[in-house]
């Protein structure tokens, strides 16, 4: 289900970006761009957990960004999305980094409510086991997003086994409850009444 993700659509198509923020954004934190230059910005200010990249952009190729992104150890998902069905097209990306390639088509945006989660629960699995090949994957960018992943996949799983106990998790992991409020609010993990210590439901907020 795609629920409770930050996602960057990077698509100099307004209508598209439009019907994609006001579909996707109803559970989900979207962020959109029309051009490389202001995408860079946004990708370097922002964790997300999937971007999903126009091949063809007014100041530029989203494939040049991917090689970019994928030059820089950069661990975050990458779906392409571009007219062109040519096969050296699409294996060009795919070997460039891209996590998936999707055609533009009319059925494009119920092809992205179930290709995003599929794709971001890959990347989480191929993520967390990964670990640096060789000395130049020792990056702060390839360690920030290895770690953002692991931590988030590791408190929502610690909060099931606590029955989303906050108070009692804190606890276990030496933390203040102040501290984990907002590690799970900078996670973005699902919403939902988190119990305390003295059964008192507290609303986690966004």
């Amino acid at each position: 289900m795609l629920q409770h993700k930050r996602l960057v659509l990077i698509d100099d198509d307004e209508i598209f970006c439009k019907t994609f923020s006001s579909l996707l954004g109803i559970e989900n934190e979207v962020q959109t761009s029309s051009h490389l230059t202001s995408a860079r910005s946004l990708i370097k200010e922002r964790i997300f957990d999937c971007i999903l990249l126009d091949k063809n952009l007014p100041d530029g190729s989203g494939e040049d960004l991917l090689k970019e992104l994928g030059a820089q150890s950069f661990s975050v998902p990458i779906i392409i999305l571009s007219g062109d069905s040519e096969f050296g097209s699409i294996m060009r990306c795919l070997a460039a980094g891209a996590a998936d390639y999707l055609i533009k088509s009319e059925s494009l945006m119920a092809e992205l409510f179930i290709r995003i989660p599929i794709v971001i629960e890959k990347w989480k699995r191929h993520l967390i086991k990964s670990i640096p090949a060789t000395i130049d994957d020792l990056t702060p960018g390839h360690l920030q997003t290895t770690q953002a992943a692991f931590e988030k996949s590791y408190l929502e799983a610690a909060l099931k086994l606590v029955n989303h106990n906050i108070t009692e998790l804190a606890r276990r992991l030496g933390l203040s409850r102040a501290t984990l409020f907002n590690k799970i609010n900078e996670h973005q993990i699902v919403r939902q009444y988190y119990r305390t210590s003295s059964t008192k439901a507290m609303e986690l907020e966004k």
